[in-house]
């Protein structure tokens, strides 16, 4: 009801791709197709996928910026979704999305910020917060603030998953 998500993995970024030289074929996983179904069904609105990158995520080696994540790129194009990166948080750049996806910040978002998101979010839009498990306390502690002002229950831990002959 509160149009948010949480996944606790940075599962899009291209460097799980084989092309990119990661160990294991993800081709077959489908995690392009999980995560555009969870914006479409968080979503009540169309327009373009977005991501934040306003944040410090370019320069944090647990953050994704819209370069981080060229391959889902390239999968949204091909079923017709726009996809770019907002480094503003604002009306305007939020007005055409129908979903924003935020990696953990390295900086903490302002009362503003959070105000915008709350009103995009109101109005239809979906926003969906991508863990990592290698993100520090201060990262992950602002993504759970915005998904606390967001007023979602769901929240990331310092734990990881693993399971030995099947983990990624």
């Amino acid at each position: 009801s509160s149009r948010v998500g949480v996944v606790a993995s940075p599962f899009v970024d291209e460097s799980y791709e084989k092309g990119e030289d990661f160990a294991v074929d993800t081709s077959t996983f489908e995690n392009f197709v999980f995560l555009t179904n969870l914006l479409d069904r968080l979503s009540a609105t169309d327009g373009k996928v977005l991501i934040d990158g306003g944040h410090g995520q370019f320069q944090a080696d647990y953050g994704l910026s819209a370069e981080d994540t060229a391959y889902f790129q390239r999968y949204l194009e091909g079923v017709g979704i726009a996809y770019d990166q907002v480094n503003t948080i604002s009306d305007t750049n939020l007005s055409q999305a129908r979903a924003l996806l935020v990696t953990p910040p390295k900086e903490g978002w302002t009362d503003g910020e959070l105000a915008t998101l709350r009103s995009f979010r109101d109005n239809g839009g979906a926003v969906v917060l991508l863990g990592h498990s290698g993100a520090t306390t201060a990262a992950r502690d602002n993504l759970n603030y915005v998904a606390y002002d967001l007023g979602t229950d769901l929240r990331l831990n310092g734990g990881s998953v693993t399971d030995a002959s099947n983990n990624v």
